[in-house]
């Protein structure tokens, strides 16, 4: 018994059924190749931020206990940050030189 090719409307529909199935596989579907690719991507990156934004609170966390602990670690930041000074004590604060106009052109 021979059979009879298929029409080549047939092997079209085919075929074009096998692309659309995988595009949607690939492409469209909620659970897509490309979506889950996308959500794996950001999940990394947003591992990255979390794990940088510990050890920023790490870090934190340790400046917040020196300053409590510390008496001197509390004084220099009260000296730096707000220009806090002891009962009797002179602050001499400079400014940068600036340079001379003949210095400015090149000359002696």
């Amino acid at each position: 018994m021979k059979r009879d090719k298929p029409s080549k409307l047939v092997r079209l529909l085919f075929w074009l059924g096998v692309i659309l199935v995988l595009s949607w596989i690939f492409l469209w579907s909620g659970f897509s190749f490309y979506k889950v690719w996308k959500i794996d991507r950001q999940v990394k990156r947003l591992e990255r931020e979390l794990s940088q934004t510990q050890a920023q609170n790490d870090s934190l966390r340790r400046e917040n206990n020196r300053l409590k602990t510390d008496p001197a670690a509390a004084e220099e930041i009260a000296r730096e940050q707000f220009g806090m000074i002891k009962p009797n004590e002179t602050i001499w604060r400079f400014k940068p030189a600036t340079p001379s106009p003949d210095a400015k052109k090149g000359g002696k």
